[in-house]
């Protein structure tokens, strides 16, 4: 009976303390769209980010080639797989019979594969690497990503702190905010902590109302832990904020005038301008989607062209866009109809609903938590969550780097969560096979001379420990 509980905690354990060159293969491809950026014009930079795309395709069939370990059950991973694949695979069609160029097409689609092979390699890397290795590391990656716009823009056209927006954002803004959530959960490291105190500052200078909505809804499901906000940790990393922004205000001595303006716009009664665009640009999809029984059923295709108009009186310009709007989830829609796009947003707003219950169960403990594995799992339910709720105010699937990180939590969540599923099996199955013994050796516990149990083998030892603990725990019957 032992021996069979033996073998079944063989296969039980967490992810071995190995696989450590796959976690090098894989901090050298999401390192490869660090420094990625939007170029001015159609195809202008396109021999940089062929490097980056480069590198990217290199390290993911490295990572295949040395992925060699076991498979788990992964719930949710085949769902997500099987939409976004679809999805693609409709807006590639649709397109096609939409006489789309095949670089627009290709353009669009190819934030699709960076967010699915995200998704993929993060998943096992998870099952894989110790999640002791796995933190620090993706900590410093989003540190990286948190200050690369900034950087680029710094070395190329220069930044204008009286009048910068959301350029100055990085790709991984929306999982550094997380870090807010899991402050109130767990104890943060240092390069977690400057990475959302960096960011946060990005944020302010920025003037992006939406991040504050997305910021409210992580916040959300953790409102069991907000009492924890009064501890002095979480005090003194507050005081380091408020120096922080008072710091940027002195750069900037406009930025608190510029908050005022875009939050209540001195008085003006008028439609908030990126309102007004975001309303005239989804109501042309809208319009384009349901024109016809083709397009409701198949979309317009990946490289479909969506127009939208400024208001008169702030110039009334006319603006495009090719592929994914200011509304990502009315896009997806646009792009691929209902057959390729209802899935794929069946499985986001899924993942959005399970992400929030499973940051509320841990949030509902009254302690904080030392588990890496759940640490990840809980960094990836945020990440998601601000995701899907920025997404009616914006496309991330029209940035490369921010597919990446969508992609990033997205396998986060998803492979910590299987994770911590098997683990929680295999203990149940432990104490239902042991049952038998616990019930004989409480009846009558044997004594043993100090000297017989120094003898005794360490393996033996801590099986007896186990057995011990169990039997604690066991239900009286």
């Amino acid at each position: 009976m032992v021996s069979a509980v033996s073998a079944r905690a063989a296969r039980g354990q967490a992810r071995p303390v190995r696989g450590r060159d796959i976690l090098g293969i894989y901090t050298f491809m999401i390192f490869s769209w660090m420094f990625d950026f939007r170029a001015d014009s159609a195809g202008s930079g396109l021999m940089v980010q062929l490097v980056f795309f480069t590198c990217y395709l290199i390290g993911f069939f490295l990572f295949l080639v040395r992925d060699n370990g076991g498979r788990m059950k992964v719930p949710g991973l085949l769902p997500l797989l099987s939409a976004s694949g679809l999805f693609v695979l409709i807006g590639l069609l649709s397109g096609l019979l939409n006489g789309q160029t095949y670089y627009d097409i290709f353009r669009n689609s190819f934030t699709l594969i960076i967010y699915i092979t995200a998704v993929i390699v993060t998943v096992r890397l998870i099952e894989q690497v110790d999640a002791r290795n796995i933190r620090p590391r993706l900590a410093w990656l989003c540190f990286g990503f948190s200050l690369s716009s900034l950087a680029v823009l710094m070395a190329t056209t220069g930044v204008d702190l009286s009048s910068v927006r959301f350029q100055i954002l990085g790709a991984s803004t929306l999982s550094s905010m997380g870090y807010l959530v899991l402050s109130l959960l767990f104890t943060l490291t240092l390069p977690e902590t400057a990475t959302l105190l960096a960011s946060l500052g990005l944020v302010f200078l920025s003037i992006t109302r939406t991040l504050f909505v997305t910021q409210f809804f992580q916040l959300l499901p953790a409102w069991p832990a907000l009492y924890r906000l009064m501890t002095p940790r979480v005090l003194i990393s507050a005081l380091i904020g408020v120096a922080v922004l008072a710091g940027a205000a002195t750069l900037t001595s406009t930025a608190f005038d510029r908050w005022n303006q875009r939050m209540f716009r001195n008085g003006d009664t008028r439609e908030d301008p990126t309102a007004y665009t975001r309303r005239v640009e989804t109501e042309f999809m809208l319009e384009h989607w349901l024109h016809d029984g083709q397009s409701v059923m198949l979309g317009t295709g990946l490289a479909s062209r969506t127009e939208y108009y400024e208001p008169k009186w702030v110039g009334g310009a006319k603006e495009e866009s090719i592929g994914f709007g200011h509304d990502q989830h009315v896009s997806i829609l646009f792009i691929a109809g209902l057959i390729g796009g209802v899935p794929l947003l069946l499985v986001h707003f899924w993942q959005l609903w399970a992400s929030m219950q499973f940051i509320y169960r841990v949030a509902s403990r009254t302690k904080r938590y030392k588990n890496d594995v759940l640490f990840l799992g809980c960094w990836g339910a945020t990440g998601i969550i601000g995701h899907v709720v920025s997404n009616f105010l914006q496309a991330d699937f029209g940035n490369r780097g921010v597919s990446l990180w969508y992609g990033i939590t997205t396998g986060l969540f998803l492979g910590a969560r299987a994770c911590l599923d098997r683990r929680n099996s295999f203990l149940s199955e432990v104490h239902e096979d042991l049952q038998p013994q616990l019930a004989t050796t409480a009846a009558a516990p044997a004594r043993q001379h100090p000297a017989a149990a120094a003898s005794v083998p360490a393996a033996v030892q801590r099986r007896r420990q186990m057995l011990a603990r169990l039997r604690e725990k066991a239900p009286t019957p």
